[in-house]
């Protein structure tokens, strides 16, 4: 009990730090995840904040995400580029597609019965600048999208280039930062992949407490699996005594 305690104790501190300085919880696409309708990538809950970063290529022209939303739940989205020199003019533009929107043209193929609202960036001179300390990275924030769902239904959100230039954005639907420890657990592994993606110098290089932290997450899930199956063990021995 007492080490489970010290575990506990030595976890929450970084875990404190992550939930203040991460607002999203990072997925990267690749040409399997997020490239069309049928293989979008799927957020289980809309209400929680994740990003997903995006490399526009002729390959890939498009990022899709998708999620399910219930009648009159809030659909939000924030829209960005990482700061990059050749992304000076780099302006993308985000859709979001579901039953009951407005009907809308668009310059690709799209789920049948769907309408949708478009979000446009070409108008916007000066970006946001955004400095995100947990990664160390910086980004052009074009704003937020921000709507509600008419139809309980499967939605889209579809971020593309009007232009057809290649580069790179990217997408963070939901408010909530709430993190899992599996998210925790994998913030070693893709902090370096976001810091890439943003082409900063030395990405491999991430905060020091990450690697303590989510080891501690990992041991902590593994105590917590042994004392319910000893529980259980126990509770059936008693069952047999009885």
């Amino acid at each position: 009990m007492k080490t489970y305690g010290f575990l506990l104790v030595i976890f929450i501190v970084p875990l404190l730090f992550v939930e203040m300085t991460l607002a999203h919880i990072p997925i990267l696409s690749d040409e399997d995840n997020g490239t069309g309708p049928e293989n979008a990538v799927f957020i289980d809950d809309a209400s929680i904040s994740h990003a997903v970063y995006h490399e526009v290529t002729t390959e890939m022209p498009q990022l899709w995400i998708t999620y399910d939303l219930e009648a009159g739940q809030e659909i939000y989205v924030q829209f960005g580029i990482p700061v990059l020199d050749r992304l000076t003019d780099f302006r993308p533009a985000l859709v979001v597609l579901g039953p009951g929107l407005p009907q809308i043209d668009l310059p690709f193929e799209t789920p049948d019965g769907l309408g949708g609202i478009l979000f446009t960036t070409d108008g916007i001179d000066e970006p946001e600048f955004f400095y995100e300390p947990f990664t160390a990275t910086e980004s052009w924030i074009f704003g937020e999208l921000v709507d509600t769902a008419l139809e309980t239904g499967r939605y889209f959100l579809v971020a593309y280039v009007p232009s057809g230039e290649s580069g790179k954005f990217w997408a963070a639907p939901g408010r909530r930062e709430i993190f899992e420890p599996q998210d925790i657990a994998a913030l070693p592994t893709l902090v370096p992949q976001v810091r890439a993606f943003h082409e900063v110098s030395n990405p491999e290089a991430i905060p020091c407490f990450l690697i303590p932290a989510a080891g501690t997450v990992g041991m902590l899930c593994l105590l917590t699996a042994a004392r319910r199956f000893g529980s259980r063990n126990r509770n059936s021995n008693l069952r047999g005594i009885s």
